[in-house]
C-alpha cells in the first residue's frame, strides 16, 4: 500500500501526507522542474549595455577600406611590373625609371635607384643614365656621363648586374664598386671595395677585386688592375709596361720584384712575352700552378687557359 502512495505522488504530484517532507518541498520550491520554454531576460538598457570602442557597422566600414586599398595596391604593383623599370628615390618629381628611359641628376643631386631586389645604385651629381633591362634577362643600366655607386647582395646571381659605358661594361660578381666615366679623358674608370667586377671592352677582359682599381682606354679597353693604394709612379710603371713589346732589363726587374697577385697575373695577357714569363715567374714564387689541365706554356699563350686558370689560382 506504502508503495502505491510513493508512485501516485511521484505521478501525479499529490501532496505529501509527512509533515517534514512538505517542509522541505516548500524550501525547494523554487528550483524545481517547469517545462516551460526558458524566458530571456530583456536587452539590457541605459548603463547597462555593452560598450563598444568601435561600433560594429564603423568596424566593417574600415574593414571593406582596408580591403580595397590592398587590391588597388596589388593592382599598382601588377601594372608597374608589366611596365618595367625600378623605383627613383631622391630626385623631386621622380620616382619611376622606365625601361629605356633616361635619368639625370643635376648639379648637388643625388638618386638613388632600387635594382629590383638585388641592390641599389646611387647617381652622383651629372650623372646621367639609361635603363636598358631591368631584370629580364639581367639588370642593366647605360652610364653616359658622370659617375655611380653600385651595391650589390652577395645572394644575387652573378653577372646579373651590368652597367655600360662609352669605354666598356662591368659585370658584376657580388659587390660594391664606384663607375665613373670622364669625359675629359674619354675614360671610364672602376674602383672596388667589396667583392669583385668584371670589365670588358675591346676583346679584353680583366677581373678587379676589392681594393683594385683600373680604367678602359680607347683603342685598348681596360687595362691591368692596381691597388687603389699604389703610389703615382708605381701605377704609371704597370701602365707603360703592360703595352711595350720590348721591354728594358729594368722593366723586366722592376716585374720580378712586384708583389701584387693580381697585377701579376693580368700581366700574363701583356704584349711582351717576356713580360709575361717575369710575372709568371713571380706568381709561382708565391704559390705553384694549381693542378688542372693546362700548362705554364698554355697559361702564356691561351686567353682561354688563362680565364679558366683565373676562377683555380691561389695568388688572391
Amino acid at each position: 500500500m506504502a508503495s502505491d502512495n510513493r508512485e501516485r505522488y511521484l505521478d501525479e504530484a499529490t501532496p505529501p501526507e509527512d509533515p517534514e517532507v512538505a517542509r522541505l518541498e516548500g524550501l525547494l520550491e523554487r528550483y524545481r522542474h517547469r517545462p516551460e520554454p526558458l524566458a530571456l531576460p530583456d536587452e539590457p538598457s541605459g548603463s547597462n549595455a555593452p560598450s563598444w570602442i568601435v561600433s560594429p557597422r564603423i568596424l566593417q566600414w574600415v574593414i571593406a577600406a582596408a580591403a580595397v586599398f590592398v587590391a588597388l595596391a596589388l593592382a599598382f604593383r601588377f601594372l608597374r611590373g608589366d611596365a618595367g623599370g625600378y623605383l627613383v628615390r631622391g630626385l623631386p618629381g621622380v620616382e619611376h625609371l622606365a625601361l629605356g628611359a633616361w635619368l639625370e641628376t643635376g648639379a648637388g643631386e643625388v638618386a638613388h635607384i632600387e635594382v629590383g631586389d638585388i641592390g641599389e645604385v646611387e647617381l652622383e651629381p651629372g650623372a646621367r643614365v639609361r635603363l636598358e633591362d631591368d631584370g629580364k634577362k639581367n639588370h642593366k643600366l647605360y652610364l653616359e656621363r658622370g659617375a655611380l655607386c653600385a651595391s650589390i647582395l652577395a645572394y644575387a646571381e652573378p653577372q646579373l648586374f651590368q652597367v655600360g659605358t662609352p669605354r666598356g661594361i662591368s659585370i658584376d660578381l657580388g659587390c660594391e664598386y664606384r663607375l665613373e666615366v670622364d669625359e675629359a679623358s674619354d675614360c671610364s674608370r672602376i674602383e672596388v671595395t667589396l667583392g669583385r667586377v668584371s670589365f670588358t671592352e675591346e676583346g679584353r677582359t680583366v677581373f678587379v677585386p676589392e681594393g683594385f682599381r683600373c680604367e678602359s682606354v680607347p683603342g685598348r679597353g681596360p687595362n691591368v688592375p692596381v691597388a687603389i693604394t699604389l703610389p703615382a709612379a708605381d701605377r704609371e710603371f704597370v701602365r707603360c709596361v703592360e703595352v711595350t713589346e720590348n721591354p728594358t732589363p729594368e722593366d723586366l726587374r722592376r716585374v720580378r720584384e712586384l708583389y701584387a697577385p693580381v697585377t701579376l697575373f693580368h700581366l700574363l695577357r701583356a704584349p711582351s712575352r717576356e713580360v709575361r714569363e717575369c710575372a709568371l715567374e713571380a706568381l709561382l714564387a708565391m704559390e705553384p700552378l694549381p693542378e688542372g689541365p693546362w700548362t705554364a706554356q698554355e697559361v702564356l699563350d691561351s686567353e682561354e687557359t688563362w680565364r679558366e686558370l683565373y676562377w683555380e689560382q691561389p695568388w688572391f
